[in-house]
């Protein structure tokens, strides 16, 4: 199980480990029933899990509209299965840059929401182009904004400052080059040492105006 988790970690995006971190340190908040946009029961990525045994008494469930990954509801994003202020809590990462309409998926969320209740969002700006089945696009800060309008309180976090996200754009590069080995390995080590360099010294020092994404937290009225 150990050799299993340290290969995982070695083969985790820099901003998979970023919402990791972020997941679980928002996981207090996530509390009565959650429920988990494009969240999947099996396949999952990350070290981020919804909790066995906790304290704190949770109902935590998948919507997915994919089968295959036997969430607990079947369902679509712009028009979500579920009742009106029905849920405290939703998450929604990694998913809007794949539907068509993240405006609606945003509306669904805020219609389900409790008054309240808390919305945590998570998207891409800086990142390679991923079909699940489909990419396409992504979100500035004040894109976000227009999203979440109908949210009394929003708070916009940058994933990655701009030395770690070059150096992830560098080793998904280099994951490119199948055919040079030697440079492909070169390229990589060279990306994940501007990633390490960032975590070194804080992301907070390298903000600029670029990251490799945003994590949302939302909350309605």
């Amino acid at each position: 199980m150990k050799h299993k988790a340290i290969r995982m970690r070695q083969t985790l995006t820099y901003r998979r480990r970023l919402l990791d971190e972020l997941l679980f340190r928002y996981l207090d908040q996530m509390r009565g029933i959650v429920i988990d946009i494009g969240g999947e029961q099996k396949s999952q990525r990350g070290f981020f899990r919804p909790p066995e045994k906790d304290a704190v008494k949770r109902l935590w469930y998948s919507v997915n509209i994919t089968p295959d990954a036997s969430p607990h509801i079947y369902g679509d994003a712009h028009c979500l299965p579920l009742s009106s202020n029905s849920v405290d809590c939703v998450l929604c990462c990694e998913v809007l840059e794949h539907i068509k309409d993240p405006r609606q998926c945003c509306n669904e969320i805020w219609r389900v929401l409790k008054p309240g209740g808390v919305a945590f969002i998570s998207v891409p700006f800086l990142f390679p182009i991923h079909a699940d089945p489909d990419d396409y696009q992504r979100f500035t800060p004040s894109g976000l904004k227009i999203l979440t309008s109908d949210f009394v309180s929003v708070k916009i976090i940058p994933m990655g400052g701009s030395l770690g996200t070059l150096g992830e754009l560098i080793v998904s590069a280099g994951n490119s080059m199948e055919k040079y080995r030697l440079i492909r390995r070169f390229i990589k080590l060279f990306g994940r040492v501007m990633i390490w360099f960032e975590r070194k010294i804080g992301a907070n020092r390298f903000h600029g105006a670029f990251s490799t994404g945003y994590f949302v937290e939302a909350r309605k009225s």
